[in-house]
């Protein structure tokens, strides 16, 4: 739980927003409904892709940059030792009317010094603040992009499942064209058909076989697109089942989540909490703005040694000087033109510019999550009128077998069936892999993907 005190109001949002998602990766009750638990092969990619895709590789490190920047605030608070040295071999002269005299000096010369900041007004700790706030936002976006990451490589599995299982019935289509053609050939041997049937027979086949190269080379093609983005050198073709199974529509639980979304709003969101915290920012920019004509004190102490050689007609003097000084250091720009007026107003309007961008992206998003619900709902109906036509397709193939035992259908009927469950089979694997992209779009935007749980605990507190 999260214990505040005077908590900023965006502050409080931020926080029960991330206890809200830390609380909804505790449980998992969704598991079983996803694309990754129907089908473990993709599972351990996506375990992978999280932290090697090549999008999260440069997530991370604009989040090493952020916490750059938040070192480099800190050391401006600290003091700060410097210092230079040289040796020297000096040439002194004088001359005059009546005389002159030259003389030479070697010595070692350095100076060391140290400042610290006494007060500035607050500003340093706020920017300090500013930084850490950034890294916060990094990891936020780190961690949206990881969650649009995996909902992009469901998608694209999906896809290549239900690709490769049309390809096997365009391959069987194939095979029959091929035999039909070798029958007419055979029957205009005979002299049974005429060359127009040869001549229809022979564009069939020709189309199943174009059918079939285009699909085996964006099939191939597909299967590099997704090893890519996953960050993976290869993907085998035995890594891709050939079949998806039949996934179990949770109607009441989406409506359940629904509801909790709606109510606790979009800003539990990592893009919410992006621009929640980006207000916050704002607010300290203002803060640091208000002191631009204001004085900065520091402390600053030094330790010099020096050689100076005098020289003049009668004699020569080479002393070593050593100073120490303390003080106090006062910096004050008492005018400067209305820099720090502009400055304080673009707080202010970067403050408004987060304000509406939080409050378009919660109003829109509710909008896309009851949308997403609707879809899910409509794939799901859609999916039961496909498996009822994959139930008639199996029946109408049972049903040719049978009559071919009773010697009232042929074997060419009994091919063409079995070709008709593999079409159906194709398309059902299609509308399958529709309902779980509709459903897996809704979970990962109400903050339920159970993909979430293999990110590092620093990414979303």
């Amino acid at each position: 739980m999260f214990q505040l005190r005077r908590c900023h109001p965006i502050a409080c949002v931020i926080a029960l927003g991330l206890a809200g998602i830390l609380a909804g990766q505790t449980a998992d009750p969704l598991a079983g409904a996803m694309a990754e638990e129907l089908l473990p092969q993709l599972k351990p990619i996506l375990q992978r892709a999280l932290e090697r895709s090549p999008e999260q590789v440069r997530r991370a490190i604009e989040i090493e940059q952020a916490e750059a920047r938040s070192m480099v605030s800190k050391a401006i608070m600290l003091p700060n030792l410097g210092g230079y040295g040289r040796y020297a071999v000096n040439r002194a002269a004088t001359a005059s009317a009546a005389s002159s005299a030259t003389s030479n000096s070697s010595g070692f010369f350095y100076d060391v010094g140290i400042s610290q900041p006494v007060y500035h007004w607050g500003a340093l700790k706020a920017q300090l603040e500013i930084d850490r706030i950034g890294e916060k936002i990094a990891r936020r976006e780190f961690a949206d992009a990881a969650r649009l990451l995996a909902a992009q490589l469901r998608k694209s599995y999906l896809e290549l499942v239900a690709k490769k299982g049309a390809q096997r019935a365009e391959k069987r289509g194939l095979e029959l064209a091929a035999k039909g053609l070798a029958r007419e050939e055979e029957r205009f041997k005979n002299r049974e058909t005429t060359p127009g049937d040869i001549t229809t027979a022979r564009n069939l086949f020709q189309e199943a076989q174009l059918r079939f190269d285009r699909s085996v080379a964006e099939y191939g093609f597909m299967k590099r697109v997704f090893a890519r983005l996953a960050g993976i050198d290869e993907l085998p073709d035995e890594a891709i089942p050939a079949g998806l199974p039949r996934p179990v529509p949770l109607a009441d639980h989406g409506q359940a989540l629904l509801r909790d979304f709606l109510r606790g709003g979009a800003v539990e969101t990592f893009r919410g909490q992006v621009f929640a915290l980006g207000v916050l920012q704002s607010d300290l920019n203002y803060s640091i703005a208000k002191t631009g004509l204001l004085p900065k004190f520091s402390f600053n102490a030094g330790h010099n040694v020096s050689n100076v050689t005098q020289a003049d007609i009668t004699q020569v003097r080479q002393e070593a000087i050593v100073q120490n000084t303390f003080g106090l250091l006062v910096n004050w720009t008492i005018f400067d033109s209305g820099a720090t007026r502009g400055r304080r107003l673009e707080a202010l309007a970067k403050k408004r510019s987060y304000e509406r961008q939080l409050q378009t992206y919660v109003e829109a998003t509710g909008d896309l999550a009851q949308y997403l619900r609707q879809q899910a709902e409509f794939a799901s109906r859609a999916l039961d009128f496909s498996e009822n036509r994959l139930g008639g397709a199996r029946t109408g193939v049972e049903q040719a077998r049978e009559s071919l035992s009773r010697g009232r259908a042929s074997a060419d009927d009994v091919e063409r069936a079995e070709a008709g469950l593999l079409g159906a089979e194709a398309e059902n694997a299609a509308v399958r892999a529709e309902f779980l992209n509709r459903w897996t779009e809704f979970v990962s935007l109400v903050g339920a993907d159970p993909a979430m749980k293999n990110l590092p605990p620093r990414y979303v507190r």
